[in-house]
């Protein structure tokens, strides 16, 4: 049994499991006049019964461990023993009393966590020894976690030794192996497919799949990567682009000698967003996919998780839309909380991680069943320890935090809403932030930027505007655009400007919804105000410019977002080889803008008013509130358009 920590005595990433903070009151979620009678009896224990229940936690994982000592709360002999069996009966009663006191869903039934294991090309975190430690510093996250997650290819490797000492880690402290695998089989008589993402040699699943019954090491879940994705609808030239019937069939090559050595696996998929998502007819495809499988293997594919393009300003509908599609198709919803690659260091990349997921469980209202932390990115470096927040397994201590929640709507001058916690219970005096989405009129244009080499093999480069297309998105973008500069240093002394289009394309329908290019001035920044609708799409190249290979750049552009949806596209840094041969691109991408314009605070009933706008903003223009959380609460979001 697993508790949660308890939230109110968290202190920069520390946690202990006092419950001596918790009022009587955040027991008692709501019923009939008995029930809550009922429950306020109970909840009085609340304090004990936790206790207990960590005491039991204890004896069942962590014995061994000089940090986990079971508090002496039932002085009784059993409670005396050195190594106490567990009274089974406590513990059904223990689970209706939590399950009485706390009935809503705080987060996710199921915790995974997916580092980057060693592999071919890869040493690992350079703790991933220290992980697996009879005392490593990650006991919270270890307690709530329900799977770990390895790459098939951490398998395929001669570390035997490393992999017999990890599963036992898990083994002992009840966490499920899961298996990541790359379910689309490449096939000799063809190219496509051969060293691209979601794609595998049957033969070495084979061999992975002996190896792990020969360690004594049996997965609980695998995880397929993407197969309708990388099977059949990804683009790249080097992918297969296949039927779905022979997507079927190459799976279950993939899958035959896992579900023959191990016939009690369950089974699911991971596919990103918004890529599968913005395909034409996604959702019967998915259904045929999923119908044709199962009929061929025998078994039902028992999740969908979804690997999110954070940049693209179109996810959150995306995430409603897979999650809505899951759960009517009978499948549990996971989500893969992370950062990307755009983050410059691992507070960034943890910060971003707990944003994305605030925003789809306090924003969106949806807790998936799994909740997958993973990263196939720079950061973070470090596993541990849990209370560092540069440090993986610091994410997951805060994901198990009480979430908050937001709820208002707009006034005749301005918003007013209520903060609750998980339970519904209002949270008084708390700061409610107040934003506007978009940029304003009357500042300057913000400057994104990326920097970074240029590629060995590149020779020139072009700069393309690309909006509502090359992108997987579409949506209505109200952009403010600068001068665009590329510019070497350490190596290359290249400059190069490209002025924003000057008018909207010719030829176009002459309406209202067509493109729209108007110059402006904003706060002394020369610009143009580029308006492209959903269902148009906006492209343009600059002429080819010489690029220094080896050398550092900068690309930069002033851009912002009106509407404050962000930009459905990017501006791209397209690279070429000796022979004008495309390498690939570096994008400029425009996340949605928000500025603040005031903070109110809640009062005794949670509840808060914010009036009046920026002077340059009109009356409905959007808002997003933030709550930035506390020791005792999850910061919450929500946009008001």
């Amino acid at each position: 049994m697993s508790i949660m920590p308890d939230a109110t005595m968290v202190h920069n990433g520390d946690r202990s499991s006092s419950q001596a903070n918790l009022r009587r009151r955040d027991c008692i979620p709501g019923g009939t006049p008995a029930r809550r009678k009922m429950q306020a009896r109970i909840c009085l224990t609340w304090r004990g019964a936790m206790q207990i229940t960590a005491a039991m936690e204890c004896w069942a994982r962590d014995m061994s461990d000089v940090k986990c000592q079971p508090t002496p709360v039932v002085q009784s002999a059993r409670a005396q023993s050195p190594r106490p069996g567990i009274d089974w009966l406590l513990v059904l009663v223990l689970a209706a009393l939590i399950a009485l006191c706390d009935p809503s869903r705080s987060h996710a039934q199921e915790v995974w966590f997916g580092p980057p294991e060693p592999g071919k090309f890869f040493a690992g975190p350079p703790d991933w020894h220290e992980t697996f430690e009879p005392h490593s510093p990650w006991r919270i996250a270890r307690t709530h976690t329900q799977a770990f997650l390895f790459n098939s290819g951490y398998f395929e490797i001669p570390l035997e030794e490393d992999q017999k000492r990890v599963a036992a880690y898990l083994r002992e402290h009840n966490i499920a192996v899961a298996l990541g695998v790359q379910a689309v089989a490449w096939r000799s008589d063809t190219d496509c497919g051969h060293g691209e993402e979601g794609y595998y040699d049957p033969r070495e699943a084979a061999f992975v799949a002996a190896k792990l019954h020969r360690l004594g090491i049996t997965p609980k879940y695998i995880q397929m990567d993407g197969p309708l994705w990388f099977g059949h609808f990804d683009p790249n030239s080097r992918a297969c682009q296949t039927s779905v019937e022979d997507v079927v069939r190459r799976s279950e090559l993939i899958l035959k000698p896992f579900l023959a050595t191990f016939p009690n696996v369950e089974l699911g998929d991971v596919e990103p967003i918004v890529n599968l998502t913005s395909q034409p007819n996604w959702q019967a495809l998915y259904e045929d996919f999923k119908s044709r499988l199962e009929a061929s293997i025998g078994k039902r594919l028992s999740f969908l998780q979804f690997d999110v393009d954070w940049r693209n300003p179109a996810w959150p509908e995306h995430v409603r839309l897979g999650s809505e599609f899951a759960r009517q198709a009978g499948m549990k919803v996971g989500v893969i909380y992370n950062g990307d690659g755009s983050d410059t260091s691992a507070v960034a990349w943890i910060k971003h991680a707990m944003q994305n997921y605030e925003r789809i469980e306090s924003g969106l209202g949806i807790v998936p069943d799994q909740a997958i932390f993973a990263t196939w990115d720079h950061y973070p470096v470090h596993l541990l320890p849990e209370t560092s927040d540069s440090a993986h397994t610091y994410l997951i201590d805060q994901y198990l935090v009480p979430r908050s929640k937001i709820t208002a709507e707009r006034t005749t001058t301005g918003v007013r809403g209520t903060l609750t916690d998980a339970q519904g219970h209002p949270v008084p005096d708390a700061p409610i932030d107040v934003r506007t989405l978009g940029v304003s009129l009357s500042r300057p244009v913000p400057v994104q930027t990326v920097s970074g080499v240029v590629p060995p093999n590149a020779k020139s480069a072009i700069i393309g505007i690309r909006i509502n297309t090359e992108c997987f998105c579409a949506g209505p973008n109200d952009i403010l655009l600068g001068d665009i500069t590329y510019q070497e240093s350490a190596g290359g002394k290249v400059f190069h400007t490209v002025h924003p289009p000057a008018k909207a394309p010719s030829g176009g329908p002459a309406s209202a919804d067509s493109i729209s290019v108007q110059t402006a001035t904003i706060a002394g920044t020369d610009a143009v105000r580029l308006k492209v609708p959903a269902d148009l799409h906006y492209g343009s190249n600059s002429p080819d410019f010489a690029v220094t290979p080896g050398a550092r750049f900068t690309f930069q552009a002033p851009l912002g977002s009106i509407n404050g949806q962000g930009m459905y596209g990017s501006i791209a840094l397209i690279w070429f080889d000796q022979n004008s041969k495309g390498l690939f691109r570096t994008d400029l991408r425009l996340p949605p803008d928000s500025e603040p314009v005031g903070s109110v605070r809640t009062d005794s009933a949670g509840s808060f008013a914010f009036s009046g706008v920026a002077p340059d903003r009109s009356e409905n223009h959007p808002f997003e509130l933030i709550f930035p959380g506390s020791h005792q609460l999850r910061p919450a979001y929500l946009d008001i358009r």
